[in-house]
């Protein structure tokens, strides 16, 4: 092979994933336990084995290919799987916190060896969006590797971005860590190429990026000297200024071999922080923990919380009572018995502790429906077969209902959006224990 060939020109080592919009998720079904257990993975990736050398993802018009300068390309992850509902692993927005206004460790990165136009209109009122374009990679990697990973993300404010190496003093944007946000990265690499402008920030390798335009984030990842599945998130930040909402992403590294597929599948299925895959005990106590006063949901495994997810109680009126409860059943879908008969998607009847079911649940969004609705479902159900959300799409109450997540406006149940509560529907098992506290 001609070392200067880029290798997506030799089709016998090409791996290319369309790009898909929106997070793609994959899924496997494995064992675990006797038990038939869903668990998912990144479509929009592969493992790449770097082998001490430098793997990049580049992006080539609507294709992901990975280009490894020497190494072995193992299989995608996602192939020979079927979609899941829910996109299980959509991540959550960071918060938007004051961002401290001197940075520690700073990265010598060299001025541009082409002159910037920083110039440009301010606009009245100035707004910063970024929309991921490679949505989040997954790399397998020795202890010690480097790696080279390129993060690519569409502008879609008003406003222009600029790199640290522009040399522009405004609209400046970086990549920051998240979970917990500004913290030091693992994968931090100080060489003045890295790409990173600090232990906790990497700096836009694109020097000037227009309303409109794509940019990149390209830098260096080494991985620690030890093995485990390391995940590492992101968010797009203007520092001085905000991060920006819905701008993050994450990569995942495995070092070594240190699990089997099944339990690595598992594994990055519930792993919800910048950590090791090690604090994930897949033996440990499923829970459910609702916190009414923040309108906050927690599925823990153990101490871990592997999601966290907005939710919707009961009303003033019609309060969801505290206490302990547990999961007594489950329903693909509910319907109300008396009028105006409410459809209620994946339905988890709660049953407290002692007792009997108390006539609440946890449900997706509900739907208001027509009677002819309402038959089409009885009908698929009755068949065994799946009654898929896009059945309701449209209708005036489902509609509704997705302002009302964040705030209590139930009739006592507890609702969650439609791929949350898909999730949630997915991870618990009948007796799962359910904490219901102000």
């Amino acid at each position: 092979m001609n070392p200067k060939t880029p290798l997506y020109k030799h089709t016998s080592i090409l791996l290319a994933v369309a790009f898909v919009a929106g997070v793609g998720i994959g899924s496997i079904s494995d064992s675990l336990k006797g038990n038939q257990f869903q668990t998912s993975v990144i479509q929009n990736s592969a493992f790449v084995r770097s082998l001490g050398k430098k793997a990049t993802l580049q992006n080539v018009g609507k294709t992901l290919a990975y280009d490894v300068s020497e190494g072995e390309i193992i299989p995608d992850l996602a192939g020979n799987s079927t979609d899941l509902t829910p996109d299980d692993l959509r991540p959550v927005e960071p918060k938007i916190l004051p961002i401290p206004g001197v940075e520690t460790n700073l990265v010598e990165n060299s001025q541009p060896t082409v002159v910037i136009d920083c110039t440009y209109e301010k606009p009245s009122k100035v707004a910063y969006k970024a929309t991921s374009v490679t949505q989040s990679q997954a790399f397998s990697a020795g202890l010690g590797d480097l790696i080279r990973v390129s993060m690519v993300y569409k502008n879609e404010g008003n406003t222009p971005w600029f790199s640290d190496a522009s040399g522009c003093k405004n609209s400046v944007v970086q990549l920051g860590t998240t979970r917990a946000l500004d913290r030091v990265s693992q994968f931090f690499n100080g060489a003045n190429d890295s790409g990173w402008a600090a232990n906790n920030r990497v700096q836009l390798t694109t020097l000037r990026v227009n309303p409109g335009e794509e940019g990149v984030f390209s830098f260096d990842m080494q991985t620690p000297m030890e093995e485990d599945l390391f995940r590492e998130y992101f968010s797009v930040l203007v520092p001085g200024v905000k991060w920006i909402d819905a701008s993050e992403s994450y990569v995942d590294v495995e070092v070594g071999s240190p699990y089997d597929r099944t339990t690595l599948l598992q594994k990055m299925n519930y792993l919800n922080s910048s950590v090791g895959a090690s604090v994930v005990d897949l033996l440990g106590t499923k829970s459910v923990e609702i916190d009414l006063s923040e309108q906050k949901s927690q599925l823990k495994l153990g101490d871990y919380v592997i999601r966290e997810f907005s939710i919707s109680s009961g009303a003033r009126k019609t309060p969801t009572p505290p206490g302990n409860y547990h999961i007594g059943f489950k329903e693909q879908v509910r319907i109300g018995g008396a009028s105006p008969y409410y459809i209620m998607p994946v339905f988890q009847g709660l049953v407290r502790d002692g007792r009997s079911f108390v006539g609440y649940g946890f449900h997706a969004l509900p739907s208001l429906g027509s009677a002819s609705l309402r038959n089409r479902i009885r009908a698929a159900l009755a068949k065994g077969e799946q009654v898929p959300t896009q059945w309701f799409n449209g209708d005036s109450l489902w509609s509704e209902a997705l302002d009302h997540i964040g705030t209590p406006r139930s009739h006592g149940c507890v609702r969650f959006l439609p791929s949350d509560a898909d999730f949630m529907f997915a991870f618990t098992d009948i007796g799962t224990p359910v904490v219901i506290h102000d």
